[in-house]
Parts: structure tokens; C-alpha cells; sequence
């Protein structure tokens, strides 16, 4: 499931990024990539 499609059906997520998330850069990249989803919603006023 992805944010957008969590908004799309009117759904809830919640998410939780844990400390080991950024021990490891490619862990850290998706962490990234998943606020960077978030922020582009809030820009459009989805969330």
C-alpha cells in the first residue's frame, strides 16, 4: 500500500521509522523517499 493510495481510499497509515533506520544508507533512503511522498501530499493539500 502507498500513501497515495492509503488517501485515495480514504484509509490510515501510520508510520514509524525506527533508529535502526538510519544506521544503513539504503535504509535511510527509503525513510527519505516515504517523507518526501508525505511532503509532496501536504504540498497539495492532500493531507
Amino acid at each position: 500500500m502507498t500513501l497515495q493510495s492509503t488517501v485515495r481510499d480514504g484509509g490510515h497509515l501510520t508510520l514509524i521509522f525506527h533508529p535502526f533506520l538510519e544506521d544503513q544508507e539504503d535504509r535511510f533512503r527509503i525513510m527519505r523517499e516515504a517523507l518526501e511522498d508525505l511532503r509532496v501530499l501536504v504540498d497539495e493539500h492532500v493531507v
